[in-house]
């Protein structure tokens, strides 16, 4: 009977060992599973901050490139102007190099009656065109057909003249011509302000 009770005992006390090394265990499992929870905290957070940090950049790079974009068309605008402007002084410089030039003599009095006839014929033939596009202007909406046809009489009096003063205010409207859809009914009557204007002073 004795014996029994002794087996009985060593078994209890081996289960009851058996039940703290499973408490051990748990125990350390739980410290794992702590860890591990917290770290994976702490790299969410980490990589939630560096999304952050990066999304920040994007937005900060964002605008730069949307005032980039909307100087493109000023800078457009700056070179054709510079591309004008160019144009412009060798119309001066011809000016001033015909100006320069000496004054006529006897034997070329014929020759100079010849050009002022022809001058009058330039004259008037420029301020047709001019009238002509004036007329225009009541019917025409798209700012390229006018600006070509601007163009065309440009060239035409720089041929005729070698240069002459309103070919640079007629290069001012071809450049705002260039700049905009459609004709406003503000901006032809600018054109037509313009015309009467070149008209006289041609």
């Amino acid at each position: 009977m004795s014996d029994s009770n002794d087996s009985n005992q060593n078994k209890i006390e081996e289960i009851i060992t058996l039940i703290k090394g499973l408490e051990g265990q748990i125990t350390n499992f739980s410290e794992v599973i702590t860890k591990f929870g917290l770290d994976l905290i702490t790299k969410l957070g980490q990589n939630k901050m560096s999304i952050k940090m990066l999304k920040d950049k994007v937005e900060k790079l964002t605008q730069p490139t949307i005032e980039i974009k909307g100087l493109l068309p000023q800078l457009n605008l700056i070179i054709e102007s510079q591309k004008n402007l160019e144009t412009e002084v060798e119309l001066i410089k011809t000016l001033i190099q015909r100006s320069a030039g000496s004054a006529p003599s006897k034997e070329h009095v014929s020759d100079i009656i010849e050009r002022d006839e022809s001058v009058t014929d330039v004259k008037q033939s420029a301020q047709e065109q001019l009238n002509m596009l004036k007329e225009r202007l009541d019917i025409v909406n798209d700012p390229l057909l006018i600006k070509n046809s601007l163009d065309n009489i440009k060239e035409f009096i720089f041929e005729k003249t070698g240069g002459h003063r309103i070919l640079y205010e007629i290069s001012q409207i071809v450049n705002k011509l260039n700049t905009v859809k459609s004709l406003t009914d503000p901006l032809k009557n600018e054109i037509k302000e313009k015309i009467n204007f070149w008209i006289n002073k041609l």
